[in-house]
């Protein structure tokens, strides 16, 4: 027996401020809790590469979930392999840099075992989240930064 699915394709303008879009678009779309940050960090790095539209696409196969953030421009080593990448990877089953170059995907397991999400974590990725917005030294160079993602993941 197959599995059933979805997809979505959106573009996105090239700006800081298109994050927050791609956020609530994810959020509405798909229900695993990690799907918006994992979302978010992968637009953000193909964002620093200079390309002027970024394409989300959304796929689901049964639990299976997969997130891709694609740009015109080839990527480097700090956006394909940066700090935001760190992030996606402790938040997805696996990750990886499209074939191009050109861009990041993520996916994401909603049968795993580890799947819930407690309430200890919301509260420790909320205040991670909080702390990034503000905070201009994140994720390369803040110890406070450092301190909440180490909490997320043993809130995990």
């Amino acid at each position: 027996m197959s599995e059933s699915g979805q997809s979505w394709r959106r573009e996105f303008k090239a700006h800081p401020a298109e994050a927050r879009q791609v956020r609530e678009w994810v959020g509405i779309r798909l229900a695993h809790p990690d799907a918006p940050q994992v979302a978010n960090e992968l637009f953000v790095s193909v964002l620093g590469s200079g390309t002027e539209l970024v394409e989300m696409t959304l796929s689901t196969a049964g639990s299976r979930t997969r997130v891709v953030a694609a740009g015109s421009a080839e990527l480097s080593l700090l956006q394909s392999h940066g700090p935001g990448f760190s992030i996606v990877n402790g938040l997805s089953v696996t990750s990886g840099l499209n074939t191009d170059g050109r861009g990041l995907w993520a996916h994401l397991d909603t049968a795993r075992e580890d799947g819930a999400v407690s309430d200890e974590y919301l509260r420790a990725y909320k205040e991670l989240y909080d702390h990034a917005l503000t905070c201009r030294d994140c994720p390369t160079n803040c110890a406070d930064g450092a301190a909440l993602r180490q909490a997320v993941r043993e809130a995990r």
